[in-house]
């Protein structure tokens, strides 16, 4: 059955996602509520936006999709029906990121809301960025293998939305075969796509993916992203990962917040946290750079507080360090930064003016 129990405990994922492959399923003429419901699952019940489905479960709705609408092509058709708002506050970050790499980014992160059963991460060097996906149990199995094929897809829908001009991939890789014809795949990606691979990715050159996009919207985003968070330690407050957060968020601005001093806290060997950040996906300083990343986020976003001071609460020595490492984790310049977040909120102010006055 469909159940919203945490995270940690059952693989799951969103139910808005079991409502896109419904609505698939429809469109070639089949029942999808009667598949849903000899797989226990009530379709009218997902239309909480919280809701969640077992892994397991949708990797056996998948194999009745595939099998009843006879079609083998069926994530491409999924993918030209989802849109940012069928993944919620996930979805609509994206679509006001700054570019493709920061949604990338953003996409990665937050994986595990879409689907816990599933670790994606972000593989990048000097010319080109890919967004591998690495599957968990019941992932693993060969009746999941569209699912993960919807998901890149539907993913590359999405950032094809975001960017302002057509959008072509470097290549993609898929560890499953496939026996038919390749060519609906690479018309829709734009490039070689490889099945029987060596993992699942989608991957870019970098310098297509750095384009400025007229739509992006700071503010929004780090609330946006703010609120995804917020979900996910609500159905995933015992994770390890939720609890290192915490430690580091708390302690930053009084230091650098080292492995062991957080291991202690939590009272566990720095082996074990470590070994149980990896079973979730992460590591000690990959969680590090983001916790700093967002409270410098939010120091910028304080018009009043000076970028040297900011470095220096983040434990920059030297203001040019803090800069240099902003612009590779953001793509711009912590001056930058704060500059768009001002200008934003002045159109954002004449906007509603604007509508003021029509008004009265």
């Amino acid at each position: 059955m469909m159940n919203e129990t945490a995270l940690s405990k059952t693989p799951s994922v969103l139910g808005n996602w079991a409502l896109l492959l419904a609505q698939v399923i429809d469109s070639y003429e089949v029942n999808s509520e009667l598949i849903f419901f000899n797989a226990g699952i009530d379709l009218r019940a997902l239309k909480n936006p919280i809701s969640r489905v077992p892994a397991e479960l949708m990797s056996r709705i998948w194999q009745q999709a595939v099998t009843q609408s006879q079609d083998p092509y069926i994530s491409l058709r999924m993918a030209k029906l989802c849109q940012p708002s069928t993944f919620g506050a996930w979805g609509m970050r994206m679509a006001v990121s700054r570019h493709i790499y920061e949604a990338l980014q953003h996409g990665a992160q937050y994986s595990h809301f879409i689907s816990d059963a599933t670790q994606c991460i972000i593989e990048e060097n000097y010319s080109a960025v890919a967004y591998r996906v690495n599957t968990h149990e019941p992932l693993k199995s060969a009746n999941s293998t569209p699912a993960i094929e919807a998901g890149i897809t539907c993913l590359f829908n999405l950032l094809q939305a975001l960017k302002n001009g057509p959008l072509a991939a470097k290549a993609v890789h898929f560890q499953h075969s496939f026996s038919g014809s390749v060519t609906p795949y690479e018309d829709f990606f734009g490039c070689r796509v490889y099945f029987s691979s060596y993992c699942n990715k989608l991957e870019f050159h970098k310098k297509d993916i750095l384009e400025e996009q007229p739509f992006s919207d700071p503010q929004l985003a780090s609330s946006l992203g703010e609120w995804v968070e917020q979900h996910i330690a609500s159905l995933n407050v015992n994770s390890a990962t939720t609890c290192v957060q915490e430690y580091i968020m708390q302690d930053l601005v009084y230091g650098e917040v080292d492995l062991l001093t957080v291991a202690k806290k939590m009272s566990l060997s720095p082996r074990l946290l470590q070994r149980k950040l990896k079973d979730e996906g992460t590591c000690y300083s990959h969680m590090l750079n983001n916790c700093r990343l967002k409270l410098a986020k939010k120091l910028i976003d304080h018009n009043q507080r000076p970028l040297s001071e900011v470095a220096k609460t983040l434990g920059f020595s030297e203001h040019s360090n803090f800069t240099r490492w902003f612009k590779r984790s953001t793509g711009t310049t912590p001056r930058n930064f704060r500059h768009n977040i001002i200008e934003g909120q002045i159109s954002r102010n004449v906007t509603l003016s604007a509508v003021a006055v029509q008004s009265s």
